[in-house]
């Protein structure tokens, strides 16, 4: 095993955070990929429907300690989603513990997506 990763896990305590993250519950029709959690981040993932293209997609990650977007509490960050302005996407955040929340931004967004002018 690499020792510095090891040590990473311990200095930042993350069988804690594991005890803290909540369980996600996705559609059947759902695809998830796990990815590396770079940035900052500690968990990441992206979901597309299955009859969606690969590039085509809606990036989630989990910020635990507010490093990314200075928010007072850890969130969910959902990307790209709706807005008033179509040529470009938001982004949406969720509390950590807003589950239900986040799957409705990831549906709506999974739902946006086709209409992003880039894709038309």
């Amino acid at each position: 095993m690499d020792m510095r990763r090891s040590e990473i896990e311990k200095d930042k305590d993350w069988r804690d955070e594991i005890q803290q993250m909540p369980w996600l519950d996705f559609p059947e029709s759902w695809q998830v990929q796990i990815i590396p959690p770079f940035g900052g981040a500690l968990a990441r993932f992206k979901v597309r429907r299955d009859d969606t293209p690969n590039d085509q997609c809606v990036s989630v990650y989990y910020d635990a300690h507010s490093r990314l977007g200075h928010m007072p509490y850890s969130y969910w960050e959902v990307y790209p989603c709706p807005s008033e302005h179509m040529e470009r996407g938001e982004c949406r955040r969720h509390r950590h513990d807003e589950v239900e929340g986040l799957m409705e931004s990831i549906s709506e967004s999974l739902d946006y997506l086709p209409n992003r002018p880039e894709w038309r």
